[in-house]
């Protein structure tokens, strides 16, 4: 997330992970509500989406709806209101960003919106640092089980959430791709100038356009990174130092923003596996301009130049462009000022 002039906060994959080493896998299904309403009650935080959802018929938030999260997370203090049952405990993750320990535990089932998730695993840490920049105590985070139970669009024109069962889902208009996924982490193809290109990270849980990974900037030495300086990011592990740069273009779904400002991380910063599996990866900035649709559930995904002008469900499919170039965006974010 972005605030200014005091400079960068970013939920960086808010969790990207959280402890991307101690992955909690269980089949993930979801039992729908026919007659609820599919799109989601959320406001928009700094470019994040955020909910509350209902655990043991009581309403809780906010969550952050975090791509770039490989589980579940609820807050120790909200927790302990739950009464969250206790599995067991672990410590540094392989990606630090986070407080050093957790726990899992359950909590019962957990409904957001249409979709209940049946008893799912979740893991407890202290979101507590967050609580400055964002405004106020996260009480969690719904990442990939959320994903993987559901199709979810997220439209960030619209600056709306919706999810749907995927048996029933049909997309509104355009095709689907194949869905990279690494790690219960989605990946998604990424261009620059100076011929840089690599495999991203697409992280609804980061307002940046783009963080690159030290791995990719040595790649592609030649790729131009204009005004370099230094910057503050914030996340849920405190404050760190990075640096911030301008690039000429970024293009991803067949859109162009044009001279993004984009986060340089730095060597020998805790990256885990992320950096493993991505090149880096794209938030708000670069996403702002699409309806992206998750189908984890049949592994494909979709980003749909989004149109503010008229409900999806009377969008209608349109030719592919014979255009050369791609369109173009300008990036205003207030990353930096």
């Amino acid at each position: 997330m972005s605030l200014h002039p005091a400079g960068l906060i970013a939920v960086v994959g808010l969790v990207t992970l959280l402890l991307g080493g101690c992955v909690i896998r269980r089949p993930e299904t979801g039992v729908f509500d026919a007659e609820a309403d599919s799109r989601l009650a959320t406001t928009v935080r700094h470019g994040l989406f955020v909910t509350s959802v209902r655990i043991g018929g009581r309403e809780v938030g906010p969550f952050v709806i975090d791509s770039g999260s490989d589980s579940l997370f609820l807050d120790t203090e909200m927790a302990q209101r739950l009464q969250a049952r206790v599995l067991d405990a672990h410590s540094e993750g392989a990606y630090q960003r986070t407080p050093s320990s957790s726990s899992t535990a359950t909590i019962g089932d957990l409904t957001v919106g249409p979709v209940t998730l049946r008893n799912p695993l979740i893991r407890i840490v202290d979101l507590s640092l967050m609580t400055p920049g964002f405004g106020e105590r996260l009480a969690g985070v719904l990442g990939y089980p959320f994903f993987a139970s559901a199709v979810v669009e997220v439209d960030y024109v619209r600056r709306s959430v919706s999810c749907f069962d995927p048996a029933r889902y049909q997309l509104p208009r355009g095709a689907w791709q194949p869905l990279d996924l690494r790690g219960q982490l989605p990946g998604i193809s990424v261009r620059m100038n100076d011929g840089a290109e690599g495999v991203f990270l697409l992280d609804t849980g980061s307002n940046n356009t783009a963080n690159l990974f030290p791995h990719f900037v040595a790649k592609h030495p030649q790729l131009k990174i204009q005004n370099i300086r230094p910057h503050k990011n914030l996340g849920v592990a405190g404050e760190r130092d990075v640096q911030v740069g301008r690039i000429g273009w970024l293009e991803l779904g067949g859109r162009r923003v044009e001279r993004p400002w984009v986060i340089l991380e730095k060597a020998g910063a805790p990256h885990g596996k992320v950096a493993w599996w991505f090149d880096g990866l794209v938030g708000e900035g670069a996403l702002r301009q699409f309806l992206v649709v998750f189908n984890y559930p049949d592994a494909k995904i979709a980003l749909l130049p989004a149109s503010a002008s008229r409900p999806v469900s009377q969008w209608k499919v349109r030719p592919p462009s014979t255009a050369s170039a791609a369109p173009v965006t300008k990036d205003d974010s207030s990353l930096v000022r």
